[in-house]
């Protein structure tokens, strides 16, 4: 079943809205749309209608995706705005993506599309989740908001816009880089990345504290979950530790229902504190098996291992080892990822020894008795 989706175009070219709007529906979209090319018209729509997100030509006779992003941001509404371009420079992409743009496309190179609006319908859902908790919030607990209203505004934003600036010249959007450039810029992605790691976790942690998550349930193949995580980041942070990271992944494992975001919010805590904690010369091995009742996954370290008397805490709220090993953290992730098992009726455990390393078994039912 087609997804419904609202589309404003600002463009001039039928031609070009039929071309997108084509791969739209290709990629699992029903789009409703309509076609503005003049500010007045576009003031017109954002006032009159509801919209899931904006795409934009970059310039037209009479209008600009640079203006129509201020004119989007005067009017208070948070909608996703990509640009759709003809050509577009390095100069101007920067622009853009600094004055508030998401992404932007080329004409001629659509394949993204549809991961693009993905991605930025499920962040505009955070967006909104987080302002509906900092409103609640603002009555509760005064700390409390100014936390969240540094943690959606302050840091959220500039690391997102930081991260899409750099994925750009790692591209070679911008032109060739070195290979010493190549390494740099691959260990400031990885850089950001962990900070919106932690960003996420604690905004992750609001979410769940507040009854505010409903877990959107899919039919998952979890062996995939965790192949594409381990290919996105964690095999190059494994590489730049020393570290031999493996995969021991049962062939014959069934897909089951889960909120596949959630469970991958679980995995990137687990793994990335797996390698954090296993020192030069160790070993991180995930590892995958299936019961006839649970869907098992497994991440063993041989790092230091966990304290005794940290253990019976260890998912307790802001409990950590990152301090005493001299490590940035927020004591959230492990606290997080029970949250979001539990609400899977499913069950996190750990094993460890210190000076051996650690173990983390996550269990998910087959067959969950979840609200929708």
């Amino acid at each position: 079943m087609n997804t419904s989706l609202r589309v404003l175009f600002i463009e001039d070219s039928k031609i070009d809205v039929a071309i997108v709007l084509d791969a739209l529906t290709q990629g699992g979209y029903t789009p409703i749309s309509e076609r503005v090319e003049t500010p007045e018209a576009f003031k017109e729509s954002l006032a009159n209608q509801t919209w899931d997100i904006i795409l934009s030509d970059y310039r037209m006779p009479r209008f600009n995706a640079l203006a129509a992003l201020q004119i989007l941001q005067e009017s208070g509404l948070d909608i996703p705005f990509i640009i759709i371009s003809g050509s577009i420079g390095e100069e101007i992409a920067v622009q853009a993506l600094k004055k508030g743009a998401n992404d932007y496309l080329m004409k001629d190179n659509l394949t993204r599309l549809v991961s693009v609006v993905e991605r930025e319908l499920r962040e505009a859902e955070e967006r909104s989740a987080f302002k509906k908790a900092e409103k609640e919030l603002q009555k509760a607990n005064a700390t409390k908001e100014n936390l969240m209203a540094t943690l959606t505004h302050d840091l959220k934003t500039p690391i997102r816009a930081e991260h899409r600036i750099l994925q750009l010249f790692k591209q070679g959007d911008f032109g060739p880089l070195t290979q010493d450039q190549d390494q740099i810029l691959q260990e400031m992605i990885l850089s950001n990345r962990y900070m919106a790691h932690l960003v996420d976790n604690m905004m992750g942690t609001y979410s769940y504290e507040d009854g505010d998550v409903v877990l959107k349930l899919e039919l998952t193949d979890i062996n995939q979950l965790i192949t594409s995580q381990i290919a996105n980041v964690f095999t190059y942070m494994a590489k730049e530790k020393g570290l031999t990271l493996q995969l021991n992944l049962s062939e014959n494992l069934s897909a089951i229902e889960v909120d596949p975001f959630e469970i991958q919010r679980v995995l990137n805590n687990l793994i990335q504190n797996a390698i954090l904690f296993t020192e030069s010369g160790g070993s991180v091995t995930v590892a995958t098996n299936q019961t006839e009742d649970v869907t098992l996954i497994s991440i063993a370290d041989t790092g230091k291992g966990i304290k005794p008397d940290l253990l019976n805490h260890l998912f307790d709220k802001y409990k950590t080892e990152t301090k005493r090993l001299k490590h940035v953290g927020t004591g959230l992730g492990l606290y997080l990822s029970k949250k979001i098992i539990d609400a899977h009726k499913g069950q996190i455990d750990v094993k460890s020894e210190e000076g051996k390393g650690s173990t983390f078994t996550v269990k998910l039912p087959r067959h969950p008795k979840l609200r929708r």
